[in-house]
């Protein structure tokens, strides 16, 4: 479809680098979320396209739970691993016969555990591995120290959160995403899990500087966006077969909602009801590049979300309205789109 005479709307706070009247822009984003809409004319009339535009908030650090030589506000209870400080870091060494393996802090400074589930904070960590496989998961867990046991989980566990190591054994700042709540009603936190490749036997290294606490809302001094290049895929793990997060690719068939084609997590409980267990060579995961937006209608739930990954969808088709995305407060670019 060839579209004429376009006209663009953008989000509170958005600018058009250039033009607003042609088929292609490039548009800056403030902080607000919205739709990027066009009206243009083609041979089916005047039409309506639309896409929402999901901009994510910035962060700054508030305090460190975890920084040696500092005033951290944790302090380390226990470590199935060797946990060492050095020269201002903490080396630590997995245990390779601890699926679970962890090392435990004592707090007092989370008031408001659903902060964090919520988005209002967020945990940042920079953390270094020489030997860790690219898109290692690092988990951090909530937990109500008077009533999470070693044998009783999901009790006391209040949420979880989620990292990926890239395949780099340079420092890495790693930012955390809400990942699930395991217990129901655990409204007390005084006690933080740190999981390092969790349902996997692994003797691998690392080395930590810190674990803190970011709260939204930033002008200045702010974390930077995450280009984490594992973010949307990893490798499967026991334990973790229906998340859809975690697939590494083996048995991989695109939908992106299972790992249970994993032969990995064939014995998994969450995979005892899927019949479709194929161990052929996978394709490389990803996310689906197939979308092409049609004309706006009240079915929102269908419209895709973009995020500021690199990996998100594109369409293209015979001159049809384009725009490119910056973030006006980083100049990270958080994507191009043919609508």
């Amino acid at each position: 479809i060839s579209y004429t005479n376009v006209a663009w709307t953008v989000p509170d706070g958005a600018t058009f680098v250039d033009s607003s009247t042609t088929n292609c822009i490039a548009v800056n984003f403030g902080m607000a979320s919205g739709f990027v809409q066009a009206i243009a004319e083609s041979a089916c009339g005047t039409q309506l396209l639309r896409i929402p535009v999901k901009v994510h908030p910035f962060y700054k650090k508030e305090f460190a739970f975890l920084a040696p030589g500092t005033d951290d506000q944790a302090s380390l209870l226990s470590a199935t691993g060797t946990f060492n400080v050095v020269n201002g870091t903490i080396e630590y060494g997995r245990n390779i016969a601890e699926l679970y393996d962890h090392f435990q802090l004592s707090t007092t400074s989370i008031s408001n555990p659903n902060a964090y589930v919520n988005g209002d904070k967020k945990f940042y960590m920079d953390l270094k591995s020489p030997t860790a496989a690219p898109c290692t998961r690092i988990l951090i867990q909530l937990e109500d120290s008077s009533i999470a046991l070693p044998d009783n989980y999901p009790v006391g566990r209040h949420s979880r959160y989620i990292a990926f190591l890239e395949g780099t054994a340079d420092w890495q700042r790693l930012e955390f995403d809400f990942y699930d709540e395991p217990g129901l009603n655990v409204a007390n936190v005084d006690r933080i899990l740190v999981l390092l490749d969790s349902f996997v036997e692994r003797a691998d290294e690392y080395s930590f500087r810190n674990l803190d606490s970011a709260m939204i809302g930033c002008t200045a001094d702010c974390e930077s966006l995450s280009t984490n290049s594992c973010r949307k895929k990893a490798k499967s793990e026991k334990g973790a077969c229906a998340d859809g997060i975690n697939n590494d690719g083996f048995g991989f068939d695109g939908d992106g909602t299972t790992d249970c084609d994993d032969s990995d997590c064939w014995d998994d409980p969450a995979c005892s009801t899927i019949a479709e267990k194929d161990a052929s060579p996978p394709p490389s995961p990803g996310i689906s590049s197939s979308f092409v937006p049609t004309a706006y209608s009240d079915e929102t739930s269908t419209m895709p979300t973009l995020f500021s990954e690199s990996n998100f969808p594109t369409a293209e088709t015979s001159q049809a309205p384009t725009f490119g995305l910056t973030s006006g407060a980083s100049s990270i670019p958080i994507g191009v789109l043919t609508l």
